[in-house]
């Protein structure tokens, strides 16, 4: 399966801080949902996520792009617990691979249910990465945002020191990295 059509993030007006993710034209919440609807015995308790922040969304996204970074390594949180906001608390994350064309999102696991989840997505990569960038422009320009972008340069330095630059798109990593 692939996203298509226009773009898969969205920002709903009246929800200021939470963006909605649409692959295919279904929201990330139903997809998991349908998943998850034979492991319970009450339907409410299937896809019982909520939406992350812009801000929390675009960090794990990118970082799960930086090879050898926690979300790269161990998922990335595309959704959180509904009653506490917590991504991690109660989610499913996704592994996110990466190819010169393609970006992939394969293995969705549950932090705490042994759910197997038969899905997997691929996303052109242009597309992908305007999108990241459009959530980018979402996120207000705080200190928390900044200390974070610092953080996340930190890491790949440290990458770099150890592997070498060539591991990794460092134009698109750069861009999406700039704050």
């Amino acid at each position: 399966m692939s996203s298509e059509g226009e773009g898969w993030l969205k920002w709903k007006p009246g929800e200021e801080f939470v963006v909605y993710i649409y692959i295919n034209g279904k929201e990330i919440r139903d997809i998991l949902k349908e998943q998850e609807m034979k492991y319970v015995d009450e339907p409410e308790h299937a896809g019982a996520y909520g939406h992350m922040t812009a801000y929390e969304l675009y960090l794990e996204l990118a970082e799960a792009l930086i090879p050898g970074s926690y979300a790269n390594e161990d998922g990335a949180y595309i959704v959180c617990c509904s009653d506490c906001g917590e991504a991690g608390s109660w989610s499913a994350p996704v592994t996110v691979e990466q190819d010169r064309n393609y970006i992939y999102w394969k293995r969705f696991e549950h932090d705490h249910r042994d759910w197997k989840y038969d899905i997997s997505y691929v996303f052109d990569r242009r597309e992908y990465m305007e999108e990241l960038m459009s959530l980018k422009e979402m996120m207000s320009e705080d200190w928390e945002t900044q200390r974070s972008a610092r953080l996340l340069r930190e890491e790949r330095e440290r990458y770099f020191q150890m592997c070498g630059e060539e591991k990794l798109d460092e134009a698109v990593i750069q861009d999406i990295l700039r704050l």
